[in-house]
């Protein structure tokens, strides 16, 4: 369960990530 969140925490953090470099 704590390593299902870890993974989707680091998704978020990587998508905003690429928003913030593409935009």
């Amino acid at each position: 369960m704590a390593s299902m969140t870890v993974v989707v925490y680091q998704d978020e953090v990587v998508g905003v990530v690429v928003v913030a470099v593409i935009a």
